[in-house]
């Protein structure tokens, strides 16, 4: 029990601050972000973009480099940035809004023929990070296993009474949800396509028949990989295989 509490003090912790930057990495970070403000992307990029390879887990630095590309009219590669910082902030009103504006400059769009219920689902899971329904998971778990101890060893009575139900229910429920979200962000990995008029094929193979072509900008859903090849399923339920080469995955670890 001992083990298991320090864990999940452990997990709460990671879910609630942020990586450390070093000194000199801040003083380049402040600096990237005096040239953005006077204009100077160019000189801006590639400090964020050297930032963003060593935290990962910082989502101001994908902010501010999805807000770059923008400047620099870079879309793709914005959204890409903004959808990194999303996976971390996945409430920063500040960031849905870029999001959604670069979004719209794209010339490619497909319409959601997704059932309702999913597209309720994946809304809602997209609220929270990982870690926080993780964490509530555990805290659920911690409190039923804390209640049926004080049951059994303090109070000697039955552990089903409605209290001990309600925290199973609990329990239930936010495993549930945290299950959903492991399969939704292992299972189907969200991947934004990066070049224009990228060829969507029937099979994993350059002398395979073109489906249909992509434009830049789009984000779809990887289900299957083979080589250097995905199987991408798009939300107006059309699938096919592109090239790695020409996607990028939101989680560089996905």
């Amino acid at each position: 029990m001992r083990k298991g509490l320090i864990f999940l003090v452990w997990m709460l912790l990671v879910a609630g601050t942020g990586w450390a930057i070093t000194a000199e990495d801040q003083t380049q970070f402040e600096q990237a972000n005096l040239y953005y403000r006077e204009g100077l992307y160019e000189k801006a990029l590639p400090i964020y973009q050297d930032l963003s390879h060593a935290y990962e887990k910082s989502a101001k630095i994908f902010y501010n480099l999805g807000n770059v590309y923008v400047r620099l009219g870079k879309n793709a590669q914005a959204i890409l940035a903004y959808e990194r910082a999303k996976i971390l902030t996945p409430r920063d009103q500040d960031l849905l809004y870029n999001l959604a504006y670069v979004k719209e400059l794209v010339t490619y769009h497909v319409e959601d023929k997704r059932n309702w219920y999913l597209r309720a689902t994946e809304y809602m899971l997209a609220l929270f990070t990982r870690q926080e329904i993780y964490s509530v998971s555990l805290v659920f778990y911690f409190l039923l296993m804390s209640y049926w101890v004080f049951c059994l060893m303090v109070a000697r009575r039955g552990v089903w009474n409605i209290l001990g139900k309600i925290f199973l229910m609990l329990f239930l429920l936010s495993f549930s949800v945290s299950g959903v979200k492991y399969a939704d962000s292992e299972w189907m990995k969200d991947a934004i396509v990066m070049k224009e008029d990228a060829p969507v094929r029937y099979g994993p193979s350059v002398k395979d028949q073109v489906a249909f072509q992509l434009g830049e900008g789009l984000k779809v859903q990887i289900i299957k990989e083979k080589q250097d090849w995905s199987r991408i399923l798009l939300a107006n339920q059309e699938t096919g295989w592109v090239q790695n080469a020409l996607i990028a995955k939101v989680e560089k670890n996905g």
